[in-house]
């Protein structure tokens, strides 16, 4: 694209700052060292949990979640007997 772009309701969420215990996620329980920062748009059904795990932490959602994925960007996540490592860059 080129030329001069505009957007408009644009809204941005730093996941460095603003951590507070526990997973942000609905429908999910988060056990250990976890803490998150939840980004929830007004009238938009997406929304964004940025989160930290320590060692042995771990995620579980109940039957009643939608579709959801998990993103590595530090470490591994063991799940189901199979380890994902951080995505490469």
């Amino acid at each position: 694209m080129s030329g001069t772009h505009t957007t408009t309701g644009l809204a941005v969420m730093e996941t460095t700052t603003g951590f507070a215990p526990g997973y942000g996620a609905p429908h999910c329980t988060a056990t250990g060292d976890v803490a998150s920062a939840a980004f929830v748009p007004d009238d938009f059904s997406l929304w964004l949990v940025g989160g930290r795990l320590g060692p042995g932490a771990t995620l579980a959602w109940d039957g009643s979640h939608g579709d959801e994925g998990l993103y590595v960007s530090s470490g591994e996540l063991r799940v189901g007997g199979r380890t994902c490592g951080a995505a490469v860059r």
